[in-house]
């Protein structure tokens, strides 16, 4: 709150990293964030996401939440959040629907 100028009560959980790296970019002005409201729809893949489990003998969570993308790492070192694909199916879903095929085999 002291930091930023948002109250508390807006600040419900944890901010991620990214969040975090864009206001300090912003010099913690948030009505520089675009908002975007999504309606989950199967056809165009928003929001909906389907994850089927992989090869028993090398799992990963990779499919989940995604990895680290190796072609930004000529930008961004590997801890930065920028460096980092958003492909999982967690984060493709959020706020929507994950079908989880065969659960707890992935």
């Amino acid at each position: 709150e002291d930091r930023y100028g948002i109250p508390r009560r807006r600040l419900s959980g944890l901010m991620s990293p990214w969040a975090i790296k864009r206001l300090d970019e912003f010099g913690g002005d948030i009505s520089r964030f675009r908002v975007v409201k999504l309606h989950p729809n199967k056809l165009r893949q928003i929001c909906v996401t389907k994850t089927e489990p992989g090869d028993e003998n090398n799992q990963d969570i990779s499919s989940l939440v995604g990895k680290v993308d190796i072609r930004k790492l000529e930008t961004f070192s590997q801890n930065d959040t920028d460096a980092y694909s958003f492909s999982g199916g967690l984060n493709r879903s959020t706020q929507g629907l994950l079908e989880f095929v065969e659960m707890f085999k992935a």
